[in-house]
């Protein structure tokens, strides 16, 4: 494609006498031109870039071209105060030119970065703006009338590369959420929508923090700025102003409130410190090393990002108040808590989910009977297979919920089944373990049962802001299917990504999944399950028919 046949036009665009300052944006690979306002966002590769040196070649832009053009574009207009348009800047006009103008375009990014990330962790954080390569960072002032640019660089003002497969944005599936996010930037934001703005940049630092220690401590301060962002309050005065978000009965209020005291300061019966944050920022501790378990650091940051999502997620419902019209809202919530005395009683659910292809599995377990038909005798228990199911990955989660969802294509039993039930009489089913509660959902599609199956893993394996979009917070998929017509590129997309897939499938004789990920033979687990050891012959001439 020729530069003059590239979709966009920035200066058809922008039709006027406004100067424009055109930003990179590295690894943000969006799939269609936005607006916001007069603020635009071109997708890579798509403006025609000989019309932005019409009248000027700039010798020192030629040296990054090819990198800067690589790269998205945010492009907005500024006012540029220069006698001269062929004379050079002074360094405090480009200094404050390329502060101001990075920091309107990250106050952008940062709509997208909430959407899409996760406070724990993410694979998909663009490059900062402005950012060319490890050394430059810059960008063009475009003077559409005369056909010209100048162009702004400096030496690491922003140097810090992002590793991971970058932020892909595909408009249509996010444009209503974008939308909504995005009122922020607009003219007529009141003092709320001004307190968002800031809030969102301090959690994208906590999204680009290094370690688990940092994000918490983070975390903390970026729930105190929110509650009261003109003045330093305790956390013992402003934890129920975060919790009113959270939560919709007195029940839940009041335990919540003690829940936070744990969270930053609390003394134990012997006047030791138990408090994390304090343990943390006074007594120098990694927060891995005041929880005991390994998987429980990344549930603690999750925990925090509820509450303050839930609380940003009102600060964006009432972006054109006040703060003290929205104080009064906030007090009447709590006053509304108050009044509810309904408690729903239940576990949180973790980061884990099993997904069951079941014309699958149940294919797989017959074909066991057909294998030993003398173990007949030996019914299968749906218990049993979801404790092992589990424990055959070596994922405990104790107190929180598991749920296994069955796609199923048409209600029949489970194979030999010791209940004789039919699968969707399991809808709800559920069993306390020590490797945590399991939950049984079954979802019938009537269709395209494959295409069904692949929508659902893919709203599973997203990567986006799980408060937002609740299928998205599982990072550990238990994956029961095969020979299931789901592309070797879904796959390697998923391997990119923070997810982690485990495959319950055939042996690797008979199998056509993906092979990069953890897997184990669902065979085995069911001849496990039902006491067959593996010497035992099976019987002969056997084979097993997969779709």
């Amino acid at each position: 494609m020729t530069n003059s046949e590239k979709t966009y036009s920035i200066k058809k665009d922008y039709n006027g006498e406004n100067s424009l300052v055109i930003i990179p944006v590295g690894k943000f690979n969006i799939s269609n031109k936005y607006q916001i306002g007069d603020l635009t966002i071109y997708p890579i590769n798509t403006v025609n870039t000989e019309e932005l040196f019409e009248a000027k070649v700039d010798l020192d832009f030629a040296e990054v071209k090819e990198d800067f053009f690589n790269s998205a574009f945010i492009v907005f207009p500024i006012i540029v105060q220069k006698e001269n348009p062929f004379g050079n800047f002074t360094l405090e006009q480009k200094n404050q030119l390329l502060n101001s103008s990075f920091s309107q375009a990250e106050e952008v990014l940062n709509i997208f970065k909430y959407i899409y990330c996760n406070l724990d962790k993410s694979s998909i954080l663009t490059q900062k703006a402005g950012y060319i390569n490890n050394i430059y960072s810059g960008a063009l002032i475009y003077y559409p009338h005369l056909g010209m640019s100048d162009f702004l660089i400096d030496k690491y003002k922003v140097n810090t590369e992002f590793i991971g497969k970058g932020l892909i944005v595909e408009l249509k599936e996010i444009k209503d959420i974008l939308d909504k996010h995005s009122v922020i930037l607009d003219e007529d934001c009141g003092e709320v929508g001004n307190i968002t703005k800031h809030a969102l940049q301090l959690y994208v630092n906590i999204v680009e923090a290094s370690s688990y220690t940092n994000k918490y401590v983070q975390a903390l301060s970026l729930i105190e700025y929110l509650t009261n962002p003109f003045e330093f309050e305790k956390m013992q005065k402003l934890k129920g102003h975060i919790i009113a978000f959270s939560v919709d009965n007195k029940k839940s209020y009041h335990e919540l409130s003690e829940r936070f005291k744990y969270l930053s300061a609390l003394k134990d019966e012997q006047g030791i410190e138990i408090g994390i944050r304090t343990n943390l920022v006074h007594n120098g501790k990694l927060l891995e090393q005041v929880l005991d378990k390994p998987y429980e650091p990344e549930f603690m940051i999750k925990e925090l990002q509820y509450y303050i999502c839930n609380y940003l997620e009102a600060c964006f419902e009432n972006y054109k108040m006040s703060w003290e019209k929205f104080v009064e809202k906030r007090e009447q919530r709590k006053k509304e808590i108050e009044n509810n005395l309904n408690k729903f009683e239940g576990k949180y659910v973790s980061d884990t989910l099993v997904l069951i292809d079941f014309e699958f599995f149940n294919k797989a377990l017959k074909e066991i009977y057909q294998m030993y038909p003398q173990y007949t005798q030996r019914k299968f228990d749906m218990g049993s297979f979801l404790y092992r199911c589990v424990s055959q990955v070596g994922i405990e989660r104790k107190g929180f919920k598991i749920p296994f969802q069955f796609i199923i294509d048409s209600n029949v039993k489970i194979y030999n089944d010791a209940q004789n039930k039919n699968i969707i009489d399991y809808e709800q089913f559920g069993v306390n373990t020590p490797l945590g509660e399991f939950d049984i959902y079954v979802s019938q599609k009537y269709g395209n049962y494959f295409t069904y199956l692949e929508d659902v893993l893919y709203e599973y394996t997203l990567e986006r802001n799980y408060v937002l979009v609740p299928p998205s917070k599982f990072d550990n998929i238990i994956l029961i299917s095969d020979r299931n017509g789901i592309s070797k590129e879904f796959f390697e997309g998923i391997e990119q990504s923070v997810k982690q897939i485990f495959l319950g499938r055939l042996d690797e004789h008979r199998t056509t999944a993906y092979p990069n990920f953890p897997w184990f033979n669902i065979q085995f687990l069911f001849l496990n399950m039902l006491g067959i050891e593996l010497w035992e012959e099976a019987k002969p001439d056997l084979i097993f028919e997969a779709n």
